[in-house]
């Protein structure tokens, strides 16, 4: 009960008191004392008996504002009460199901002359805590929403001041939120611009949304195109939402492009082309398709191909790409409109979308027999090049990187092979490991191959092999083969063996009566000449007349000098047609006596292990007259100081290399008519008449020459 006398009308305000729907409690020095109906309803007490032993509980929730504990909490709450008369605080209370409640708790001191009473109020305030705190949250949602939006956001208020601006605009303007924010968002557009489109606050203002393409000015001075969204919201301020239109303006762009392009494709393409519908109908065709058909476009439109064609492949095909997607015709057709007939190459193509549904029907028509009478020209004309090919008198092979790719059965028969045999090996593995220059037959095949690709025909000899390792000499013709097989060599061979064994014959012919009439001269001239010469001196030397003595003496003594001069150069020349020695004691002696004559112009050093041994004639002569005309070039070519002479006789071999220190000989200064010597041509020709193999070394500085020869000893000379 309320405590008598404690209100002036005091039943008025025990009837207040015991309806209020507010839990009412009186506390008296911060000792509950009384309380109305709905503060048991509140706690879920069931009488006031019970409230008072367990009100301590309602003050002891340990989740407060400040995390204090009751009593200290409460205790601060009523003194504040009592020094000022009221005091209102909000607290939590876990009722008796452990769920928290929020309470306003209003703490008045009831006038009274005591002065100690607190009358105090309670207010469930769970459902206001509840929609303050979910309104926290959106808030907080509006903000990451409005700062994360991809779009550009504006919040303005009055005639377009802006209040707020995202991370978006800004990223899309230029401009910072400070330089944005207090500023009017004419700032984003140029005079033009408002003049064409102007703000319409007026409609915003009365709940229109306003969607509108503009063009907004950045900071730096360039133009984007944006779609702006502009509402007011809910408190009055409104929001214009901008997006970037420059990629879909870009992309309709391209559309627009894409389709003029596809047109002008579609128009003037060199392909006939055609749309048809899922009927077979054609709906559309260039000017090409007409040409090629030779119709009229008012004739073809309109045209179903599937029950007005007389040509049934062409209408099995359409049918097969309606169903099934694609087709390939390629043959002779006559036109029913038209009356034309073409060799046509036709791709019937149907389109569909992702959803599988028909879209369109393409025909692409190509007219094609121009080209077709030129393939059965070309086949014609490979039939005729096979003929040739297979029937020619000579050896035709064709290469492809080095290897080769065919050939014809005289060159299976010149090399004694089968086709497998050949086919994908290298031209250098039918050749000998040397060519009669020395050159290794595999650097030397490449380097041909190669100049043939470079557009340089070649023609030269060469030795092949036989599969049972005959050796044998050909002249080979190289050209690139065809402008539509790039890397492709054809090589023509001939066998030449006759030929060279005639020239052999020959050379050897004419070396042989040469050295003849060398011997023949050299003999009339020691025979004739030389006796002749000696009885002249004889005689002089008789002379013995009176009278002028001195001068008969003087001229006695010239006399003999002139003829002992003259005898002496008849000797050498003959000496030098036909050497004595190399005759009579043979090569090695001949050379000594060579290099005798000529070791007071530059050092010799010659080694040899021939002794005695004598060769064929012929070999010895050409042997004889090689280091003899190889000596001369280096004397008057090459500026050398030394020479390096090694003749040995090994394994029935005759090996000869020379070698000097001078300047590197040119081969075709060697080779040249001009020269004084035989030259290098001569010099060869001389070898292969004794069928010897020579190489010449390339050298940045001297010379290296080397001969070998198998020839047999014939007998030793003692």
């Amino acid at each position: 009960m309320i405590p008598k006398n404690l209100f002036d009308d005091q039943a008025s305000f025990q009837l207040l008191y015991d309806l209020s729907y507010d839990p009412l409690l009186i506390f008296r020095k911060f000792q509950f004392i009384d309380c109305n109906q709905a503060a048991l309803r509140f706690f879920k007490f069931s009488s006031k008996t019970e409230l008072k032993r367990r009100i301590a509980e309602f003050f002891a929730t340990v989740n407060q504002s400040r995390g204090e504990k009751f009593p200290v909490n409460v205790s601060a709450m009523f003194q504040k009460a009592y020094s000022k008369g009221y005091h209102r605080f909000e607290w939590d209370y876990l009722d008796r199901n452990g769920e928290s409640i929020g309470i306003d708790v209003s703490l008045a001191q009831v006038p009274n002359r005591d002065g100690k009473y607190l009358f105090a109020l309670l207010r469930d305030i769970s459902k206001q805590k509840a929609y303050e705190k979910s309104l926290t949250q959106s808030e907080k949602l509006y903000s990451l929403l409005f700062e994360q939006a991809a779009d550009g956001m504006l919040v303005g208020i009055g005639k377009g001041e802006i209040v707020e601006a995202n991370q978006s605009i800004c990223l899309l303007t230029g401009y910072t939120k400070e330089e944005l924010i207090g500023r009017n968002i004419k700032l984003l557009f140029s005079e033009d611009e408002l003049e064409k489109n102007p703000l319409r606050y007026d409609l915003v203002k009365v709940g229109n949304t306003i969607v509108r393409e503009r063009n907004i000015v950045c900071k730096d001075g360039r133009v984007i195109p944006v779609e702006m969204n502009t509402k007011i919201l809910e408190d009055g301020r409104m929001q214009a939402l901008f997006r970037d239109l420059s990629v879909r303006k870009a992309a309709e762009k391209a559309l627009r492009d894409s389709e003029e392009k596809y047109r002008n494709v579609f128009q003037y393409a060199p392909l006939g082309i055609f749309h048809y519908n899922q009927q077979g109908i054609i709906t559309d065709c260039n000017k090409n398709f007409i040409e090629i058909i030779g119709s009229s476009k008012e004739q073809l439109i309109g045209l179903n191909m599937l029950t007005e064609l007389n040509n049934e492949e062409i209408k099995t095909k359409i049918k097969t790409s309606i169903q099934s997607g694609e087709e390939v015709y390629e043959n002779w057709y006559t036109s029913i409109t038209g009356k034309k007939t073409t060799f046509v190459k036709g791709v019937f193509k149907c389109i569909y979308s992702e959803e599988n549904q028909f879209i369109s029907g393409l025909g692409l028509i190509e007219d094609i027999t121009q080209r077709k009478k030129a393939e059965l020209a070309l086949m014609e004309s490979e039939q005729k090049y096979r003929m040739l090919f297979e029937n020619a008198g000579d050896a035709i092979m064709l290469m492809n990187e080095e290897k080769f790719i065919d050939c014809n059965k005289k060159a299976l028969d010149l090399l004694g092979i089968s086709k497998h045999e050949l086919i994908g090996k290298p031209p250098y593995q039918f050749s000998p490991k040397l060519q009669p220059d020395g050159s290794r037959s595999r650097q030397k095949t490449r380097e041909k191959i190669r100049e043939a690709l470079q557009g340089k025909p070649k023609v030269f000899e060469w030795v092949h092999q036989k599969a049972d390792g005959t050796n044998f000499f050909t002249e080979v013709s190289l050209n690139v083969f065809g402008l539509n097989s790039p890397g492709t060599v054809q090589a023509i061979i001939r066998d030449i063996s006759e030929r060279k064994e005639f020239e052999q014959r020959i050379y050897k012919a004419i070396i042989e009566t040469e050295e003849r009439e060398r011997q023949r001269l050299a003999s009339d001239i020691h025979d004739e000449i030389g006796p002749v010469l000696s009885s002249l001196k004889v005689y002089i030397e008789s002379i013995n007349h009176e009278g002028e003595k001195e001068k008969q003496e003087y001229i006695k003594n010239k006399l003999q000098e002139l003829i002992k001069e003259t005898i002496d150069n008849v000797r050498e020349v003959s000496n030098a047609i036909s050497p004595y020695l190399l005759n009579k004691y043979g090569l090695k002696t001949a050379i000594d006596s060579f290099f005798k004559k000529t070791a007071n112009i530059l050092r010799l050093n010659f080694k040899s292990n021939l002794q005695t041994k004598r060769f064929p004639l012929k070999t010895e002569i050409v042997y004889y007259r090689v280091i003899k005309e190889l000596v001369n070039n280096t004397i008057k070519h090459a500026r050398a100081k030394n020479i390096d002479v090694h003749l040995h006789y090994k394994k029935s071999e005759l090996i000869l290399i020379y070698q000097d220190d001078g300047v590197s000989l040119d081969k075709q200064c060697l080779a040249s008519d001009n020269t004084d010597g035989m030259g290098l041509f001569n010099i060869i020709h001389r070898i292969n008449s004794i069928q010897g193999d020579y190489k010449i070394y390339d050298q940045a500085s001297g010379f290296k020459f080397r001969l070998v020869t198998k020839v047999p000893v014939l007998r030793d000379t003692y």
